[in-house]
């Protein structure tokens, strides 16, 4: 197991930009065609798991397990933050990192480049429905 996240927005900007520096800043992230939402894991089915979509990532080069973050596929990345705060991978979350990386996800989705998604993400507001700075 790894040590619990304390995912501050600053944590988040960082956690995404090692994603684009990853992949690129022109990467555009596509979709499975099986699939209609962004996958957190590709081929999670076999031995050729990687992680897909650009929060996948971020997780994943923190250390997060595949399989972890295969569980809640189907989940954007708000509801995947709170789970993961849930089952103990993040210690806490802000509100603004969480917003964050929905942000960024949102763009990707649409085809931004995942360097473009990044820089939306960076100014975007971050509404959310709780007042508390942490979950």
């Amino acid at each position: 197991m790894i040590k619990p996240i304390n995912l501050t927005r600053q944590k988040a900007e960082e956690m995404v930009k090692a994603a684009v520096d990853e992949r690129g800043s022109d990467f555009i992230y596509e979709k499975p065609s099986s699939f209609g939402d962004c996958m957190y894991v590709h081929n999670s089915d076999s031995e050729d798991a990687y992680a897909g979509c650009g929060i996948g990532l971020a997780f994943a080069l923190e250390g997060v397990p595949l399989e972890t973050l295969n569980e809640y596929e189907h989940n954007d990345a708000t509801n995947l933050v709170s789970q993961l705060k849930v089952v103990g991978v993040l210690e806490s979350f802000e509100h603004q990192a969480r917003g964050f990386m929905q942000n960024f996800q949102a763009k990707q989705d649409v085809g931004y480049t995942w360097g473009d998604a990044y820089e939306y993400a960076l100014t975007a507001v971050v509404e959310d429905v709780f007042d508390d700075d942490e979950f």
